[in-house]
């Protein structure tokens, strides 16, 4: 069976994708901020699904392991702010966004908290594709896909 690999870079790209869409659909007025909403919440977790699905089962990188970091990152992204925000914006459709409370914290609150948690996992997946590319770190190896 063919196994295809998934670089760190085609990873960060597809994280930046996610919050370019999200960036780019509020701030376009193309559709009502709510229905905008769900379209860029659902790219976060489609996003942290699919990087979560790959890394755990060592399709990410060279090295062809699990990447316990990034999977474990993608997993709390997905079920500690992605999840969460969407599902509470489904839930509680007809309610402005500041009104939502997630996890106890008011939307825009819990937003700043989704926003710096996503960052920062884009930072490591980031770190992981210049160990992989420069350093010859843990991710490193002369085996698999090239980028």
């Amino acid at each position: 069976m063919l196994q295809r690999r998934l670089s760190y870079r085609a990873a960060f790209l597809l994280q930046v994708a996610a919050a370019l869409m999200a960036a780019i659909i509020f701030p376009s007025g193309l559709v009502e901020r709510r229905w905008a909403g769900v379209i860029a919440g659902s790219g976060f977790v489609l996003t942290s699904l699919a990087l979560a699905w790959v890394a755990l089962r060592g399709h990410l990188g060279r090295m062809g392991r699990p990447d316990l970091w990034v999977g474990g990152g993608a997993v709390a992204v997905l079920l500690g702010v992605s999840v969460p925000m969407l599902g509470a914006r489904l839930w509680s459709w007809s309610d402005g966004f500041a009104e939502i409370k997630i996890w106890g914290l008011s939307g825009p609150q819990f937003h700043r908290l989704a926003t710096w948690s996503y960052l920062a996992w884009m930072g490591l997946v980031g770190f992981r594709w210049a160990l992989e590319r420069f350093a010859g770190g843990p991710t490193s190896g002369k085996s698999g896909s090239s980028e």
